[in-house]
């Protein structure tokens, strides 16, 4: 049965204190067994605790890990507000294809102007060779003479021709039969509405021989 114990005064309070005080220096933990196995327990357990603490830290640290890659890759499985649609993506392709056929068909059609100046210049090139390495001159005086001839043809047939006009373009023609006693003046204005035919031989009629 235990007894309580009943201070009734201060000094009484001191003396226990102080009776406790030397019971407690007078124990020796290291000779007592049982304080010796406590004391590591109570070691093992602050050390297991600090170790069980640093796992939680380090678990946490991956898990916040572990949720930011997740969220990046989250982010990243979907689709930016600025990407176009499948649709505007798909009328984009066609827009692109559509002038890719255009561009083409201009290229062809460049392609085949290319190829016909290209003769062109080539038989304008072998012409102005042919030009260069003929005689102008020459064919200008064959011309003059052909012309001359022409005009004493005339002549010696009976016709003469005048010209009242600066560009020297033949306005009358004088006719005149073999023996000079019929001359007549054919003004071609006069003859503008007929045929070659007609004022030809309105002229040969001037220059026939009558018939005796």
């Amino acid at each position: 049965m235990s007894q309580t114990l009943t201070i009734t005064s201060k000094e009484e309070l001191r003396a226990i204190i102080e009776t406790i005080k030397d019971a407690v220096s007078i124990a020796n933990p290291e000779q007592d067994q049982d304080c010796r196995i406590l004391e590591e327990m109570k070691i093992n357990l602050k050390q297991q605790r600090q170790e069980r603490n640093q796992e939680i830290r380090d678990t946490k640290a991956k898990v916040k890990g572990a949720q930011q890659v997740l969220e990046q890759a989250r982010q990243a499985a979907e689709r930016p507000q600025s990407a176009p649609s499948a649709e505007t993506m798909a009328a984009r392709l066609e827009a692109v294809d559509a002038e890719m056929h255009t561009t083409c068909k201009h290229l062809e059609n460049l392609d085949a102007l290319v190829q016909s100046k290209t003769v062109e210049l080539a038989e304008n090139t072998k012409l102005a060779r042919e030009l260069e390495s003929r005689d102008v001159s020459a064919e200008h005086r064959e011309m003059l003479d052909g012309t001359t001839l022409r005009m004493r043809m005339f002549t010696r047939l009976g016709f003469r021709t005048e010209s009242e006009r600066a560009d020297g373009v033949v306005s009358k023609i004088i006719a005149a039969d073999h023996f000079g006693q019929r001359v007549e003046s054919v003004d071609l204005g006069q003859y503008s509405d007929v045929s070659d035919f007609e004022l030809t031989k309105r002229l040969w009629d001037v220059v026939a021989i009558p018939t005796p």
